[in-house]
């Protein structure tokens, strides 16, 4: 199995220079603004895809999503969280193999504190 990884992220310092959204904006919707923005993710996950490539997940502190994106390999995106969260993000750190859903693994990390 591909190792997955997790990082915590912090409130950013500065305005975020990615914003995650939901549905379409005005332009491709008949000019009524249907998109909603994503929360501020909480953390991280980074995880080989099902079709090939990396995922890069991002997750609220609920665990609720925060925005995805793939990537075609595991250093683009961490390049990507680089770019994304630059100081907010913390280090990375491996999910064991026995874990079946990163995404609850990591939501109890965040619980724990």
């Amino acid at each position: 199995m591909t190792p997955r990884y997790y990082a915590i992220i912090g409130r950013p310092r500065d305005y975020p220079r990615v914003r995650h959204t939901v549905g379409l904006p005005a332009e491709l919707d008949d000019g009524v603004e249907a998109s909603m923005r994503l929360p501020w993710p909480a953390a991280t996950v980074l995880a080989p895809g099902s079709d090939g490539g990396f995922n890069l997940l991002r997750l609220a502190s609920d665990g609720s999503s925060a925005g995805d994106t793939w990537h075609l390999s595991e250093d683009e995106a961490r390049e990507q969280a680089s770019y994304e969260f630059g100081d907010s993000l913390g280090p990375w750190q491996s999910i064991p193999e026995s874990v079946p859903d990163p995404a609850s693994y990591v939501v109890q990390r965040l619980a724990s504190g």
